[in-house]
């Protein structure tokens, strides 16, 4: 059995835990949406009026992008004009310096790290080139008297940089300065910032940034200002900067973002400055490169401004040899040999030395020959010499052995 006064002491200790436990859970659901006594109410944060609001994670793109260019700390000087200048013209030449951050056009996926610039409640002018490390900027038609200015290095998709040197406030004066027209130099101010597209692409980016804010938290229920939102009606109170993604809306209908700076006691901060509207448009297609639940590596060197991968060029296949294909042997002519060719062919029937006897040609004539009374034996063939006239008889048999071989006749 338990002993007494035990009791009492364990319902302390578990009162005390689920105290602790309530706003441990909180915190893991992302601490925005924290239950409160109401809108307008200085004992605590509100949630969201409606029911189709819902705080949701940041596209997978967004991660990648954000590890890559977390490992900068960039940081932005205002070069020309001077805070509180007066400028005697009609224009002012803005020049900024950026160090650290990787400005980049990255084409069809849209801007990479860029600064951006915000004259008085105007859209932006966002910036995407300094090759000199300087960002130059003419600003035309502001109307004369005073304005303020803002810059911050921003993420692709329009988030501004919230680390120290990231971000700076300036207030110029056209022709002269106008009392009453901007907030004093120590006064709270509020920028809101929306995606880069300005659409109402789901989720939804809302992000602000807050000059001069009161410091606030330094003991418990001591809240200086709250900021309410409201998305297409449905609004909620937070109380410290840090950027939302918020999905429920109907983004093809576009969207309405207010943001109210609001004090302790729920009421208005410089309303004139700090109660700002922004008109979304529909959302477009195709979505945002940013939008995605992963970025391919070629991409995410262009929104992030890395320098793009090098193929590595794989080591060529070696192509097998082809066999050796037999050759043909050629095709050898049988053509007649030049040496043999000039000698006349033997006749199939050889012909003896001394024919016994031999038939008179009928191709050539007979040659008559007679036998002179000197015992010569007279022809009418031509004398010797002459080539074509050779010597030819008919006579066969003991005929032909009586003539010498000049064609005279043998001597007995």
């Amino acid at each position: 059995m338990p002993k007494p006064g035990l009791k009492p002491l364990l319902g302390v200790l578990l009162s005390m835990l689920l105290l602790v436990a309530v706003p441990v859970q909180v915190q893991a659901r992302g601490g925005w949406f924290n239950p409160g006594s109401g809108e307008g109410q200085p004992s605590g944060l509100s949630g969201p009026t409606g029911s189709r609001l819902q705080e949701v994670a940041p596209p997978g793109a967004v991660e990648q992008l954000r590890r890559q260019l977390d490992q900068h700390r960039p940081k932005l000087r205002l070069r020309s004009p001077d805070d509180s200048t007066v400028t005697r013209a009609d224009q002012v030449d803005l020049v900024l310096e950026v160090d650290d951050w990787p400005l980049r056009d990255a084409g069809d996926l849209g801007l990479g790290p860029h600064v951006a610039v915000q004259i008085d409640g105007q859209p932006p002018v966002r910036i995407s080139e300094a090759p000199d490390g300087k960002v130059h900027l003419t600003l035309e038609s502001l109307a004369p008297g005073s304005h303020r200015l803002s810059a911050w290095a921003a993420y692709p998709w329009g988030e501004a940089v919230t680390s120290p040197g990231a971000t700076i406030q300036s207030r110029l004066h056209l022709w002269q300065r106008l009392t009453s027209t901007q907030p004093d130099a120590d006064e709270p101010w509020l920028v809101p910032i929306g995606a880069a597209t300005g659409t109402s692409d789901q989720p939804i980016l809302v992000d602000w940034l807050l000059w001069n804010a009161p410091l606030q938290n330094l003991r418990d229920g001591d809240q200086r200002w709250r900021l309410r939102i409201s998305l297409n009606g449905d609004s909620f109170l937070v109380d410290h900067q840090e950027a939302l993604w918020l999905k429920g809306s109907n983004g093809r209908e576009g969207a309405t973002l207010q943001m109210e700076l609001l004090d302790g006691r729920g009421e208005p901060i410089n309303p004139v400055f700090n109660n700002r509207l922004l008109r979304l448009a529909p959302a477009t297609a195709p979505r945002p490169a940013w939008m995605k639940e992963h970025l391919n590596e070629r991409d995410l060197a262009l929104l992030s401004g890395a320098p793009l991968p090098v193929k590595e060029e794989s080591e060529p296949e070696l192509e097998p040899e082809p066999e050796p294909v037999a050759e043909p042997e050629p095709v050898v002519s049988e053509e007649p040999d030049p040496v043999s060719a000039e000698q006349p062919q033997p006749s199939e029937e050889p012909s003896t030395e001394h024919p016994s006897t031999e038939q008179p040609s009928t191709e050539q004539p007979i040659v008559e020959e007679g036998i002179s009374e000197n015992g010569m034996v007279e022809s009418s063939e031509p004398a010797p010499g002459d080539e074509t006239l050779t010597p030819k008889s008919s006579l066969g048999g003991s005929a032909r052995e009586l003539l010498n071989p000049d064609g005279s006749l043998r001597q007995a």
